[in-house]
Formats: structure tokens, C-alpha cells, sequence
């Protein structure tokens, strides 16, 4: 008998455990089906008062000619050009802030008087809107492309910067006394303590800086450049031809949300994160 209830009771387990993983996949199509039913039923509201006279489409455009526009932008292979180099800008800018804001973060935090020194430093230069330096930076660096990526990147090394340096700053100190205690060098300190434990502050900063970094690509763009999304935002405008702006527009909106999901799909799979 016992025999018999140590077999069964494995095999019940078994339909639990699938049973359970059958409603998390229709969970999950159920959630799905309504995030497309919210934007199709809110494409199709702004369509019929469009055409109904409720919304001006000097102003607003038309779902059915964004569409129209965004179908012709892809058979001429134009959308993929701007789009790989506004891609291109934030992407380069991004890393680039990433690489050099968590090295020098966790020094500061792990420096009580460095960290104190440069506090007000960061402060005011996390103050300034960077956004307004953009001419600058065009002067500067010129109309090319290392404009946009540095733009990118002053925005985005503050938010990294910061987030790193409270994450480090809010490490448990048995963490680090337990390392030296048993002979830990530096580098397996930074790399085996310090690293996870700021995880998961890393990846909220990251998650952050994304769409930032997007948007300074973007008005990097605006300001001085002849290929990308920011640049159809303002050529399009400039010709009043708004059906056009929000499609570089929704272009933009899914490449940030697309830029977004790639670093969370990335993150997951550190060690660091398991």
C-alpha cells in the first residue's frame, strides 16, 4: 500500500504541475487578447472620429493613411535606414554610459571621500538639462553622428551613475566583511559581491536609461542630421503632413519598447540576476 501511494502520489503531481503551467499559457493568451483588443478597438475609435468630424486630421492624422504611409516606408526600405540609425545612435550612446557609469559608481560609493567630494559635482551636472547643451555638442563634435551618441550618452551615464552608486552604497556590510574574512582578492570582490548585489539596481537603471536614450537619439536628430527617425519627425512637420509624424512616431514608440524588452531578455539571463 505504501508502494502504491508513493507511486500515485508522484503522478498526481505531475497533472498539478501541468495543470498549473496549462492556466499560466491561457492566462497569458487571455492577457494578450486584450492588449490587442485595447489597441484595435482605440485604433478604430480614432478613426470613425476622424471621419465623423470629432477630431481636426490636420492635427491628428488618420489611423488607415499612418498605416498606408508606414506599408510604403517598408516596401522602399526607407523606414529600416532611419530606423537603424537612430538605432545605431542610442545604442552606441547607451553601452557606451553603461560601461563607464558602473565602474566609476561603485568606486564612489565604495570611496566614502570621494564619494563626497564629487556628490555635488554629480548633483549639478544631473541638474543641467542636457537636451539644452545639444547645440553645443554640435559645435563641438560637429553634424555627424558622434553628436547624437554623445547627447545619448550624457543623459544616460547619470541615470546608470546614480543608480549604481545608491545600489552599491546599499550593500549589506556582513556581505563585504564576510568576503575579506575569508580572503577575497579586489577583483573577486567587485566581480562576486558587489556586482550582484548592485544587480538589481544595474537593471533598473538600464530599464530607465532605454527610453532616454532613444529620445536623445531622437533630438540629436532634430537638431542636426539628414537620415533617422528624429529627422522624419521634422521633415514631415515642416511639410504639415501629419499622418506621416506619428507613423515615425509609432515607429519610434516600438522600437523604445523593443530596445526595452531585448535588455530585459538580456539581463535575465546573467548569473548574477539567478
Amino acid at each position: 500500500m505504501t508502494a502504491d501511494v508513493e507511486l500515485i502520489e508522484p503522478a498526481a503531481d505531475l497533472k498539478r504541475n501541468a495543470a498549473w503551467r496549462g492556466s499560466g499559457r491561457s492566462a497569458k493568451l487571455r492577457i494578450v487578447g486584450t492588449q490587442l483588443a485595447i489597441l484595435i478597438a482605440f485604433f478604430a475609435v480614432w478613426e470613425a472620429a476622424v471621419r465623423f468630424g470629432k477630431l481636426n486630421p490636420f492635427f491628428f492624422g488618420m489611423p488607415t493613411e499612418i498605416l498606408q504611409n508606414l506599408i510604403e516606408w517598408i516596401l522602399d526600405g526607407s523606414i529600416f535606414l532611419n530606423a537603424l540609425a537612430t538605432l545605431n545612435e542610442a545604442v552606441s550612446g547607451f553601452l557606451l554610459a553603461v560601461v563607464l557609469a558602473v565602474p566609476i559608481g561603485i568606486f564612489l560609493a565604495r570611496s566614502p571621500f570621494w564619494g563626497k567630494v564629487f556628490h555635488p559635482f554629480i548633483d549639478l551636472a544631473n541638474s543641467t538639462p542636457r537636451f539644452a547643451l545639444a547645440p553645443l555638442f554640435v559645435l563641438i563634435f560637429g553634424l555627424g553622428m558622434m553628436t547624437k551618441v554623445v547627447l545619448v550618452f550624457s543623459v544616460v551615464f547619470f541615470v546608470m551613475l546614480i543608480n549604481t552608486i545608491a545600489g552599491a552604497s546599499a550593500i549589506e556590510k556582513n556581505y563585504i566583511r564576510f568576503a575579506q574574512l575569508v580572503g577575497v582578492s579586489k577583483r573577486q570582490l567587485f566581480l562576486k559581491v558587489i556586482v550582484p548585489a548592485t544587480a538589481g539596481w544595474l537593471i533598473a537603471g538600464m530599464r530607465i536609461g532605454a527610453p532616454y536614450a532613444i529620445a536623445a537619439a531622437v533630438v540629436g536628430e532634430m537638431i542636426s542630421a539628414n537620415q533617422g527617425l528624429g529627422y522624419l519627425v521634422v521633415k514631415y512637420a515642416g511639410l504639415l503632413e501629419m499622418s506621416k509624424v506619428l507613423a515615425a512616431v509609432l515607429v519610434l514608440a516600438v522600437g523604445g519598447w523593443g530596445l526595452n524588452a531585448c535588455i530585459s531578455s538580456l539581463v535575465k539571463r546573467l548569473p548574477w540576476v539567478r
